[in-house]
């Protein structure tokens, strides 16, 4: 049965690391410590929603964000003891009414947005939450950070809905120039809004990375996501990488030399081998890659050339079986991968096979299962749901 394991101590882990983290920097520097927003967008990054929201609150963490009606919708409805905050705006009223009916904190963007929502709180007559979205250079949603007249009024002239976050988002924390332009933009309308008398909103910009990079941007929140996995750009040696992928051996058999193996005959056994059948493919986020989204003169260039080095490079696809890595041989398929086991006798049905996948690239359908190290007992304890 393929699934992919959490490690609930791994987790604490991280959590924990961020925390003194946190803890260490604002003693360094005399400053108050931001409240962590954990992003659980994407079925909970990739560890199931639900559950891992459900674990973040266990764990301290009272203010869980995502960017989908859906899921927004549903993490309303678990009663988890956490504020929910839907971090992209929507000026679809059906939309807007599920939100507030959920009791998520909503996200203003735009005047359209503010017209809808103050609509569907009239007619149910609530005042709900709600966060202001500042553009800063990231052209995505947002009042344009110059617009200060209209954030302003946005903010003082609304009865039905209680601001309490603004925020913005960098759009590339891997560089100082790009993430500073942002962050002093940011600070401008900060600025404007607190001298117009607001001073109760809490502000963030920091995503993971900028989060690692640039503790002087982290204001009184900020937003982790992919840095409670481990499964950072910065400062790695912190974190412990979550999640671990397994499968089983469904199928064992011996080919002769000569006979071709998977699409394509692309591999033609060089001599008689003993090969496993792992029903693990491309459906299930193996090798899963991101297509490219940027053809400019220069992107082609390098893509051309990071191709070029990957001939000098062990491109092979691996798992790992009996606590070794085992080469996958053939073209992937959609549901299926063949790995070459020669050389151990030892490999048979149904033995465990591990497969490093990343949460976030993992079909959504298979099971995500959070394990525990029980040291009493010494052995890993199943969760059940």
């Amino acid at each position: 049965m393929k699934k992919l394991e959490i490690s609930k101590e791994d987790l604490k882990y991280n959590l924990n690391q961020i925390n003194n983290l946190i803890e260490e920097e604002c003693k360094k520097h005399d400053k108050p410590k931001p409240e962590i927003i954990a992003v659980a967008k994407s079925n909970g990054m990739g560890l199931d929603l639900v559950k891992y929201s459900k674990f973040l609150s266990e764990n301290g963490v009272k203010k869980i964000a995502v960017s989908n009606v859906d899921e927004a919708v549903i993490l309303g409805k678990e009663n988890i003891d956490a504020e929910i905050i839907m971090l992209s705006p929507t000026s679809i009223e059906e939309e807007v009414q599920a939100l507030i009916e959920s009791g998520v904190t909503i996200t203003i963007g735009s005047e359209q947005d503010l017209e809808i929502a103050k609509k569907v709180c009239d007619e149910k007559s609530k005042v709900i939450k709600a966060c202001l979205k500042i553009d800063t250079g990231f052209s995505r949603y947002g009042f344009i950070y110059k617009d200060i007249d209209n954030i302003i009024n946005t903010l003082k002239n609304e009865k039905n809905l209680e601001f309490v976050y603004c925020f913005s988002h960098l759009s590339d924390a891997r560089s100082e120039v790009s993430s500073y332009k942002q962050f002093n933009r940011f600070l401008s309308v900060k600025k404007k809004i607190e001298e117009s008398g607001i001073k109760t909103l809490k502000y963030h910009i920091c995503n993971s990375t900028g989060f690692l990079k640039y503790n002087e941007m982290w204001m009184d929140c900020v937003r982790l996501g992919s840095c409670i996995q481990g499964r950072v750009l910065v400062k790695k040696e912190l974190f412990k990488v979550i999640g671990s992928f397994k499968s089983n051996v469904a199928a064992i058999k011996y080919i002769d030399s000569g006979e071709t193996v998977s699409y394509s005959n692309i591999f033609k056994a060089p001599k008689r081998m003993k090969i496993a059948v792992i029903p693990v493919g491309n459906m299930d986020g193996f090798n899963y890659g991101k297509l490219r989204d940027d053809y400019t003169f220069k992107n082609n260039v390098i893509a051309v050339l990071m191709e070029f080095r990957k001939i000098f490079r062990d491109n092979t696809l691996k798992v790992k079986i009996n606590g070794k890595k085992r080469i996958v041989i053939g073209r992937l398929g959609m549901y299926h991968c063949i790995v070459d086991v020669t050389d151990d006798p030892n490999v048979e049905i149904n033995q465990e096979v591990q497969i490093d996948i990343a949460p976030l690239n993992v079909n959504s359908n298979i099971r995500r299962e959070y394990i525990w190290w029980n040291r009493n007992f010494k052995r890993w304890i199943f969760l059940k749901d």
